[in-house]
């Protein structure tokens, strides 16, 4: 496995399970200038995502979502179905669980029950 795509799946866990303390420009950016203390949310994560595949069953109900937040050297896509966070880049892969601490899941199922 590659250094580099284990790297940076631990980075996309890491602000998974730990939302990082928003600076005073990226408050400011999304809208939080007035708290004192703000924490990168589900929704803000989502904002970069350059991506979102929904999984449902056969009658249409959500189970889960892929999101894909890098590609192309490597690919890492956060499936909230499994809990895992997926890298892979020529042929090498790297997968790790994480704990949805920033309520992943609950928004990608508030995105889709609104189409």
């Amino acid at each position: 496995m590659s250094q580099h795509i284990k790297e940076q799946v631990l980075s996309v866990v890491d602000t998974l399970e730990n939302p990082p303390l928003l600076d005073e420009v990226e408050k400011y950016d999304l809208g939080y200038e007035e708290q004192d203390e703000a924490y990168l949310s589900a929704w803000d994560y989502l904002s970069d995502a350059l991506d979102i595949e929904f999984i449902t069953n056969s009658t249409g109900e959500y189970l889960g979502a892929r999101v894909l937040v890098t590609f192309g050297g490597p690919t890492i896509w956060v499936n909230t179905r499994t809990m895992v966070v997926e890298g892979g880049w020529w042929g090498d892969s790297c997968h790790r669980d994480f704990d949805d601490n920033i309520g992943l899941d609950d928004v990608c199922r508030e995105q889709y029950e609104c189409i």
